[in-house]
Order: C-alpha cells, then structure tokens, then sequence
C-alpha cells in the first residue's frame, strides 16, 4: 500500500510539473513591454562629425536607460530616408534639412549637435515617458505603436537590442517585435518562423559601430541581440534556410522520423507482455463478457497515450533549456544521433544473442513480478486506466530510448508544431495494442497464442528496431534528416 502511495504521488507530481512547463513558454512569449518609454526620432549620416559625436553620446546613454527608445534614420548610405526625414520635415514645421535632428514632439525638436547635446539629456530627465513622434504628426505610445507602418527604413534601438528594416515591402509580426526587444530569450520568438542568420553582426552609425553577440533576419527586418543563442548554430547554411519553406531546425522533425522512431516503439516486446498480462486478468475476472475486455484494454491505451504525451512535453522542453547552452547545442543532434545509434547495437545484440530483461529494450526481470501483481487486481475498465498510467513507470527503462531521441528532435520546433509530430508518434506508438485488443474481442486470437506469437519472433522485432534505429542514427549523425 505504501509503495502504491508513492508511485500515485510521483504521478502527481509529473502531472503537476508537466503543466507548469507547458506554461512557460507561453508565459514568457506574452510578456508585454511597458508601456513608459521615452521615445524619439533621430535622423543622422555616416559620415557626419556632428552626428557621430551626437550618436556617441545617445549609445551611452543607451546603455544606461532602460526606457529610452531611438528610432533612427540613416540619410546618408539609406537614400530612400530622406522620404522619411521630408514628412517630418512637412509636419513637424521643420526648416531645413539637417542632419543630425532630434524629434520628441512638435515643442521639443533638437538641430545640430550642441543643442542634442546641451538640450537633450537635460530634458531626458524631464521626461518620465514620452509618446513616439509618427510622420503624420501625431503621436502614438511606443506599445502601441505599429513598427511596420514607420516609413522606409528605421533602426530601432533599446538597450542591447537593435531592429533593422531592410525590406518595407514585408511584414513580420509587429506583437513580436515589441517582445523582441524586451523577451529575456529571443530564440522563442523564432521557433516558428523562417529566418537567416548573418555573417555580419555589425550595425554602422555615425558615431561608430555596434558589433553584437547574434543577428538573423526574418520578413524584412534584421534582429540584433548580445547574449547566447541556440539559433547561432544550424546545421545549415544561410542559403538553404531563405530558399526552403521550413526553418533549419523545423527540418531536422519529418513524418519519416517520427513514423520510424515509433515504429520501433511500437514493436517493443515488454509492451505487448504488460497487455497481454493485462487482458488475461480482465479476461479471469470477467469471463464471457468481451465488451468489459474490451473497454478495459482501450482505457489502458489510453492511459499509455496520455502519460507519454505528458512525458514527452517534459523531455522537449528539458531538451529545450539545454539546447539554449551555447556549447551544448553544438553537439546535440551529434549526441541524439549517437544515442540512436547505441540503441540500436543494443536491439541487434538482443537479435544475436538473446537475453531476456535487456535494460532499453526489455522491462528489467525484477520488475516483472511487480507489474503482474499491479496488473492481476485489475478487474473493470476504470482499474485499467489507473494501472496504466502506473505501469508506465514500469515501461520507461525499455520504450524511452526512441521517445527520448524523438523529443530531443523536436524540442528544435515551437510547442504548437510539435504537438501533431508527438500525437502522431503516439497513435503509432498504441496502435499495435489496439489490434491485439480488437483480435482478442472478435475471437480471431487468444492471449496465450498472441504470447506464443510475441516469444517465437521476439528475436526479430529487436532485429527491427535495431537496424530502424541504426539507420536514423546514422542519418541523423551525417545531417541528411
């Protein structure tokens, strides 16, 4: 009773755990940025003394304020700027075209470098927050303030952050990039999108250059950050992420991987033992009456296909977190390739020479007789679902290798589109438990000639999977899926 206790509260706790983890993602995805940023227009020149000594002093003060936002305007080498800096010009009543101009609002515009310089900061303390001015004149909280609709092509600056428009002909999610400049990982806010990573991780202004830790590009628009990242290091080149429709990471999860990984899930020997144990005691407890066998194996795959679910959303988003240690990323598919591999020779020494209780193939033998007293008090459908969520405790040393190889592939992907890959996993996964529970309901088979069946060719489904497992972990480790 006690030891029942405990693996009810281990269940629990893993129930509690997973939804929690699920939440995280979501949780950091939704931050929104405050809504207390003082913000302004600059326009400035490569080139220009008096802009660089005035970029100079707003990328230190950059580094110092939190709330201070610059949209920038580059006329010099960005030609198609001044469009943007003549309806200013127009609606913010400004004579002439001089670079460097600061713009607050209509009262606070800021000509040359000594009035930026004498002026500027000083009203910077002033200003507890100050609404983005728009080329119409109006003014729009920076919150609020839609980033694709600024004209041309701004750099937008905060704190170590940097967004760069380089194709106003596009649009990426303007929700994102407000949390881009705010979201303590970046790399979340592109698991689901298309992007290339740059060579060049440098952004040129007047008064020098800012050279950062990453930089990619993604619909029209470069992101700059300091910091680790996870996406600095694909196993492709910037060429075949632009031309392809899926991102790098997305690539590395096909439909072929996942059937083949629980294709060898799916003939594991220690599953079918546990339901065929399962369905003889249903079978004892109520001899003749096929439609409780039969619901009561269905609420065990059902269990099976829930727990595994739950388990392989904490394995993705463990994967996660140690795929954001730069170092570590380096040689994760290499190491989830490796691993398949290792399995692999595991299952074909259990082909050559068979020994029953093979630890990542089969269910260890002490554990057997602990199972079968668990299973053995299952008497109605219910029981069956609370065993099976048990015994998949039970089932982890012999059915988790491919899962754990599966989940660590798809921790590349964001949680939305991973989800089909591991509900597709896990319909293959119980499938063949389901057609040995139909088989047993419609009399076409007995569990003892369904046990006959699993001992007389035990041997070759360890050759299956050993040689499924060889050749995706040899796939994997080449990078050719």
């Amino acid at each position: 009773m006690e030891s029942k206790k405990k693996i009810i509260f281990l269940f629990l706790f893993i129930l509690f755990f997973s939804i929690f983890s699920i939440n995280l993602y979501s949780q950091e995805i939704s931050q929104q940025p405050l809504d207390n940023y003082v913000c302004a227009i600059l326009f400035e020149g490569v080139g220009c003394p008096h802009c660089a000594d005035v970029e100079s002093l707003i990328h230190s003060e950059l580094q110092t304020n939190s709330n201070l936002v610059i949209i920038e305007y580059e006329v010099h080498s960005i030609q198609d700027n001044i469009q943007a800096m003549t309806l200013y010009k127009e609606n913010y009543n400004i004579d002439y075209y001089l670079i460097p101009t600061l713009i607050l609002d209509k009262n606070h515009i800021f000509v040359s470098s000594q009035t930026i310089e004498d002026e500027f900061i000083n009203k910077l303390n002033e200003f507890s927050n100050n609404k983005c001015p728009l080329p119409t004149g109006q003014q729009s909280s920076f919150a609020n303030l839609n980033l694709n609709e600024l004209p041309q092509y701004p750099t937008i600056w905060k704190n170590d952050r940097a967004l760069k428009r380089v194709d106003n002909t596009k649009q990426f999610d303007n929700q994102k990039l407000h949390e881009f400049l705010d979201i303590n990982n970046p790399d979340l806010l592109f698991k689901d999108q298309n992007y290339a990573i740059l060579e060049n991780k440098k952004i040129t202004y007047a008064g020098g250059a800012k050279e950062f830790d990453n930089a990619i590009s993604s619909d029209g628009w470069e992101f700059y950050w300091d910091g680790s990242s996870s996406l600095q290091n694909k196993e492709c080149t910037t060429f075949e992420i632009i031309n392809q429709a899926d991102t790098c990471n997305e690539k590395k999860l096909t439909i072929w991987t996942t059937i083949s990984l629980a294709a060898v899930d799916a003939v594991n020997p220690c599953e079918f033992a546990v339901l065929i144990m399962l369905l003889t005691a249903i079978m004892s407890a109520n001899i003749g009456n096929r439609k409780k066998i039969l619901y009561a194996g269905l609420m065990f795959s059902l269990a099976i296909f829930i727990m595994y679910f739950i388990y392989g959303l904490l394995l993705m988003k463990l994967f996660e977190v140690v795929t954001t240690i730069q170092t570590v990323q380096l040689y994760f598919y290499k190491a989830i390739a490796i691993l398949s591999i290792i399995l692999g020779i595991i299952q074909l020494k259990d082909f050559i020479h068979y020994k029953p209780g093979t630890l990542t193939t089969e269910m260890p033998l002490g554990w057997r007789g602990k199972v079968k007293q668990i299973i053995y008090k299952v008497v109605s459908p219910a029981g069956a679902f609370v065993v099976g969520i048990i015994v998949t405790l039970f089932l982890i040393p012999c059915t988790m290798g491919p899962y754990v190889i599966f989940s660590g592939i798809a921790s590349s992907m964001a949680l939305m589109q991973a989800i089909p890959y591991f509900l597709l996993y896990l319909i293959i996964f119980i499938a063949p438990m389901i057609i040995i529970i139909l088989l047993v309901y419609f009399g076409l088979r007995k569990t003892e000639e369904v046990n006959a069946w699993k001992e007389k060719n035990i041997r070759y489904l360890h050759l299956i999977a050993g040689l499924l497992l060889l050749i995706l972990g040899v796939l994997l480790f080449f990078g050719i899926i």
